[in-house]
């Protein structure tokens, strides 16, 4: 159910204001009033830890093993609340490491860059820096193209230019030559001719053969720094683990640092939405960080819109997230919660309509709830699967299906009561499984219709209730009556008493659809018109033919992949194709099964249950609290 909400102003001393955010943040039991006026707090701070942390949260992510699927990573509260400078030393001292490998790659970059380039040369037996001290004569270093080489040999003979070749590297051949610097220019010119480029050695005093030595031992031992680093981050779960917990940690004093508290004369203090079942819980909170309070509990204004805060029992709040994907109820209608739940529930398990995968549903699904424990809205989506999994597996032995195989689980109990009871299987019975759908959507429809009445009536509007609720409830529930008395029972009571109904439904279509227009001739029209709406009415009890397809197509599949797994068996080779074929099948069956119940079964909640009564365009309630991305739960 809907639960009112009151406006609530909570006067303390301003010295205590850190103390009572941690307070409701840790309570969850007042929502702030809108925030998106806040103030200009100073958050540079704290946006830059949190992004800097989750930067190396992700790098770190990349080297140490992936926490098991079950790893659950829960905090004292105490420790959470608690700002210890130690994790922003973790954190600075973890960003200097890597940036330290950083630069070690970087280098080992231009290392192995030099080594590459030089190595050609490692036979020369000069220094460089002695070849650049000639008064005479310039050494030249650099590379000919290796169909060039005979020809600048023979160039290099003819002119009498001291050289000598080394063997061929990826850049030609090496070369060096001397040149009198009187002709340098010129000679230097026609030898460029012959596809030769100039190297860049650097200068050392070292010959390269000693030099790459040189720069080897720098590259290994910047390797074994490396190597360092990378063990450090390999093993880095637990810093990781740390500086999640300084992100959580800073995006709650974040959120605490934006509240807008307002100041008087002596106090400050903060507004905000209250559940009416949570005000003494309020007062005990607020009471428990300073005897020096005040807490003003006010209606909210008539031009106002309240958060919608529910009540609910652990089944139904579950399923508040189906109806929160269509739209958040406002305060002014009923919470449809309740009804929906569990159409929602029975419909997913008749379009699932089996024991091994209503099975599967409820076994990995309810270990994935106890040991992962999902929260917010993922956690309700997942224990709806759950729930429903259930149904799945009650439909399973209604229609005596197990992954697409009859057991015979009616008939098996049967026997023991001494009874000739049968499954009700869908493929010999398809005609009779599309009645049952449409009467589901019938009952469904008139579920959602009483809603319309309840809602108009908590409006004092029973005219509406009459015109748009009762009348149709009338005509679907009598012309069912109706059905079933001429085919089934064959009963002219039950024929008539439903035709009955169906009339007093048309009737009071007739005089109360137009009871807004002026003028007999108005009312009439608007009268004979609302009539029309028995088509639309006609068009939503087909959509729910969508029942018996979706849980006939998952039984057909079933069955499928159970005889082509059947058809390769006879031999070893055989028996393993055949598995590997039930597996698959089956894996694919199911996720395309859960899938199409999800969507399907929440159209005809949306579509034909909710377009009956439901006008949504709420917000849900949102107590201050600490919203943690990583840490699974605050313990005490």
């Amino acid at each position: 159910m809907i639960v009112d909400v009151k406006k609530a102003k909570v006067f303390i001393l301003e010295e205590n204001k850190v103390d009572l955010l941690l307070a409701l943040q840790r309570s969850e039991v007042l929502m702030l009033t809108d925030q998106s006026k806040k103030i200009e707090a100073d958050v540079k701070y704290e946006d830059d830890i949190i992004q800097r942390a989750t930067t190396i949260v992700n790098k770190l992510s990349d080297y140490h093993a992936k926490p098991s699927f079950l790893y659950y990573h829960t905090v004292l509260y105490d420790e959470f609340v608690k700002e210890d400078v130690k994790r922003i030393d973790l954190l600075e001292h973890i960003e200097n490491d890597f940036k330290k490998l950083e630069e070690l790659k970087a280098e080992n970059e231009r290392l192995t860059k030099t080594i590459y380039e030089i190595s050609p040369f490692k036979n020369l037996p000069y220094t460089t820096n002695d070849l650049g001290k000639s008064l005479y004569v310039t050494f030249h270093l650099g590379y000919v193209a290796e169909d060039s080489y005979e020809n600048l040999l023979a160039y290099f003979n003819e002119n009498h230019i001291e050289h000598e070749f080394y063997e061929l590297s990826d850049y030609g051949y090496p070369v060096i030559f001397v040149l009198d610097k009187d002709s340098e220019e010129l000679e230097l010119e026609k030898i460029k001719s012959y596809n030769y480029k100039e190297a860049k050695l650097p200068l050392t005093h070292l010959k390269i053969n000693k030099k790459i030595e040189k720069l080897n031992n720098e590259l290994n031992n910047n390797i074994k720094l490396i190597k360092e680093l990378e063990a450090k981050f390999t093993n880095g779960f637990e810093i990781s683990e740390e500086l999640k917990v300084l992100i959580d940690q800073t995006a709650a004093k974040k959120a605490r640092m934006l509240v807008d508290f307002k100041k008087t004369d002596h106090t400050v203090y903060v507004e905000g939405w209250v559940r009416e079942d949570e005000i003494d819980k309020l007062h005990y909170v607020v009471n428990s960080v300073t005897k020096d309070y005040d807490i003003d509990i006010s209606e909210r204004a008539h031009d106002e819109i309240a958060p919608t805060a529910t009540k609910n029992n652990k089944f139904v709040s579950q399923f508040e997230t189906i109806t929160n994907m269509f739209s958040v109820p406002n305060t002014d209608e009923v919470d449809p919660n309740p009804v929906m739940s569990i159409w929602y529930w029975i419909i997913f398990g008749i379009m699932m309509g089996d024991i091994g995968y209503g099975l599967l549903m409820v076994i990995g699904l309810g270990l994935f709830i106890k040991f992962k424990k999902p929260k917010g809205e993922f956690s309700k989506l997942v224990h709806v699967l759950y729930y429903s999994g259930y149904t799945s597996i009650i439909a399973g032995i209604i229609f005596g299906s197990i992954f697409g195989a009859d057991i015979g689980v009616i008939e098996f109990v049967g026997n023991i009561f001494n009874q000739n009871w049968k499954s009700f299987s869908m493929m010999d019975n398809i005609l009779t499984m599309l009645i049952i759908s449409i009467a589901i959507g019938v009952l469904h429809l008139a579920s959602g219709l009483f809603l319309k009445v309840k809602l108009a009536l908590k409006h004092n509007d029973p005219l509406t209730a009459l015109a748009d609720g009762v009348s149709w409830i009338s005509i679907l529930l009598g012309g069912s009556v109706s059905v079933i008395g001429m085919t089934l029972i064959q009963s002219n009571l039950l024929f008539y008493t439903g035709l009955a109904f169906v009339g007093i439904g048309f009737l009071l279509i007739i005089l109360l659809a137009g009871r807004d227009k002026k003028g007999a001739f108005g009312k009439v029209t608007s009268g004979l018109g609302g009539i029309y709406g028995t088509l639309d009415y006609v068009s939503d009890l087909l959509s729910y033919s969508r029942i018996l397809a979706l849980a006939l197509s998952s039984s057909v599949i079933a069955f499928t992949m159970n005889t082509l797994a059947g058809l390769v068996q006879g031999s070893f080779i055989g028996v393993i194709f055949s598995i590997i074929i039930y597996i698959v099948g089956h894996l694919f069956n199911f996720a395309m099964g859960l899938l199409s119940a999800y969507v399907h079964d929440s159209r005809l909640q949306y579509i034909e249950f909710f377009g009956k009564f439901y006008e949504g365009g709420g917000y849900e309630f949102k107590p201050l609290s600490f919203e943690t991305k990583y840490i699974n739960e605050i313990t005490n």
